[in-house]
């Protein structure tokens, strides 16, 4: 494996832990109605476990007004059952072939309660990306070691490395600040 290699890897895994961090806060709610509320919400349905999304089309007719509708009737009561236990704060409700969620306004102990969960959640990515940082500075030693790399070529190669990582944890952190700011906003 070479130096480029390493930093190819880096960047990977980095852009991976980015689409997921935005992923998880795109689940979390606001005042505002958003499929990827449930969509990743495990149901199990036909003998395994499956997301909504794989069962079920989510449209949004009003802003606080989430609407499920199977594709397959028999498992309506599953999904359902899903979606009670699930995390939302809110209770489904059946209505013939699709189920309604109603989202009502959050309480502004709500709201401080979700900043406190994108602090999380931004932390826990911050810790992704510091493995993946020690991984790939790892890696590079490794090269040296074997003389693959001069030591002059370690430490630009680390260099490029850590300026990676710093541009990743400030997109991380925009996206916790910009969620933060679409919870706290009325």
């Amino acid at each position: 494996m070479s130096a480029q290699d390493i930093i190819k890897k880096l960047n990977n895994s980095l852009v991976t832990i980015e689409q997921v961090t935005s992923t998880n806060l795109q689940s979390l709610r606001t005042d505002r109605a958003n499929p990827a509320m449930v969509e990743e919400i495990i149901v199990d349905a036909y003998q395994s476990r499956m997301r909504v999304k794989e069962l079920a089309s989510v449209t949004i007719p009003e802003p606080r007004v989430l609407v499920i509708q199977p594709w397959d009737k028999s498992i309506m009561a599953a999904l359902n059952k899903a979606l009670e236990s699930s995390d939302l704060g809110t209770s489904p409700v059946v209505q013939g072939e699709i189920i309604r969620i109603v989202l009502p306004p959050m309480s502004q102990e709500r709201r401080t309660e979700l900043t406190k969960v994108v602090g999380k959640k931004i932390e826990e990515a911050k810790i992704s990306i510091r493995q993946v940082r020690e991984d790939a500075l790892r890696e590079i030693d490794q090269l040296e070691k074997q003389k693959a790399i001069s030591e002059d070529e370690k430490f630009k190669v680390k260099d490029e490395a850590q300026k990676k990582v710093d541009e990743f944890q400030q997109k991380v952190i925009a996206l916790g600040k910009a969620k933060e700011e679409e919870i706290m906003t009325v």
